[in-house]
Formats: C-alpha cells, sequence, structure tokens
C-alpha cells in the first residue's frame, strides 16, 4: 500500500529521503511541523519523533524513546547520525511524505 501525503512545503527538510535500493531501502521522512519518521517497507517504523534546526542545515532528532539522532542537509541529501549504525547517505526521493508498505504508521502521517 502506498500513502502519500501532500502538505506545502515549509520546512527546506520537508519529503521523503531514501537510503539504499528499492528493496532494501530505508526511508526517512520529515513534515512541515517538526516530526520524523525512519522506516522499511519490510519491518515498518525503526524511529519516529520530533526535530529541531540547530543551525542552517544541522538538525537534531529526538525519537519518540528520547534517543538523539543528527542530520546535517547538503546537495546530495540528507546524511543521518544515530550512532547505532554506519553514518547512511539519504537521497531525496520525494517532496510529499511517502509510505508505503502496510504497516502503523505514526498518527501525524494519517
Amino acid at each position: 500500500m502506498l500513502s502519500m501525503i501532500q502538505q506545502s512545503p515549509k520546512s527546506p527538510l520537508m519529503g521523503t529521503y531514501q537510503a539504499g535500493n528499492a528493496a532494501t531501502a530505508v526511508y526517512l521522512v520529515f513534515d512541515d511541523k517538526g516530526n520524523f519518521c525512519r522506516y522499511t517497507q519490510q519491518n515498518g517504523v525503526l524511529e519516529e519523533g520530533i526535530y529541531l534546526e540547530d543551525s542552517p542545515e544541522q538538525y537534531t532528532l529526538t525519537a519518540s524513546d528520547g534517543y538523539l539522532c543528527q542530520a546535517v542537509r547538503t546537495r546530495e541529501g540528507i546524511y543521518f547520525f544515530n550512532g547505532r549504525e554506519a553514518v547512511a547517505l539519504y537521497v531525496k526521493a520525494d517532496s510529499a511524505l511517502v509510505f508505503v508498505g502496510n504497516h502503523e504508521w505514526p498518527e501525524w502521517a494519517s
């Protein structure tokens, strides 16, 4: 199931970003109200929470369990640092919020 939510872009970060190929991709989604979600098609939500801009193009992401992650926006995409995995580059896939798969998504994603 593919779900797309159209919102007027108020945040330069807003949209859907993808790391990896379609079969094993990890997606990172940012809305324009400070929410984020990281998920896979196979497993659903990996992390969700809020994000704040620390300085131009640098963001702190606070997962719902309180864990802090960092993101840096560049021309290439979003570099995501969570301290649990290797640094990953997420390339912008869409300006809309895209959720792929039949999973339970965050409330803000509906």
